[in-house]
């Protein structure tokens, strides 16, 4: 498996709600770039601590996204200049999660940086020949409405331990050179 840290849209500069929009648009129906090309829905999807938020298909296409609670907490807010962070993660090619792996490797992830409490959003793509989960985390804490630094800033570290975790916990075969592999007799990293 390997993680990426995703790189900001300038779009968010002019307005961070429809960027978060945008993204999460992006992330739970896969929505390709190029207008000609239809929309491929995201394989699955879901989300952590999203209160009264509809994760249902049939909300996804009628509404288009679902970010109201995550806006509200970017409105409340503007201490961070970005409290979204989005991740990628991908299996080999020769890999093929069931929904449920996806489920406990999205919470694995999150447990492993340290934001488990975070509202999150995960959707699964399938529009290469890597099966891939785009991961969108607000840094913004829902109770203390403070923006938390993933990591203390080491949050691609961090973001490789979790890989290792996953790839133990689900028996994946992991890449050449990998930063962090799981001692199975130490049983830690």
């Amino acid at each position: 498996m390997i993680v990426k840290k995703m790189k900001q849209s300038k779009a968010f500069k002019k307005t961070p709600q429809k960027h978060a929009r945008d993204l999460i648009k992006y992330v739970l129906t896969a929505e390709k770039s190029q207008p000609q090309d239809d929309v491929e829905k995201a394989l699955c999807f879901g989300a952590s601590n999203m209160g009264t938020i509809d994760m249902s298909a049939s909300a996804i296409v009628n509404a288009g996204y679902l970010s109201g609670e995550t806006i509200g907490l970017i409105a409340e807010q503007t201490a961070s200049s970005n409290p979204l962070t989005h991740y990628m993660i991908s299996w080999q090619s020769h890999e093929h999660p069931s929904n449920e792996q996806f489920q406990d490797a999205f919470n694995i992830f999150l447990k492993e940086l340290g934001m488990s409490e975070h509202q999150a959003i995960y959707g699964v793509h399938k529009n290469t020949e890597n099966l891939h989960m785009h991961i969108i985390i607000n840094r913004i804490h829902p109770k203390t409405l403070k923006s938390i630094e993933i990591n203390n800033g080491y949050d691609k570290l961090a973001g490789h331990k979790a890989i290792a975790m996953i790839e133990y916990a689900q028996c994946w075969q992991r890449e050449k050179n990998s930063l962090f592999i799981y001692d199975e007799k130490k049983k830690r990293l």
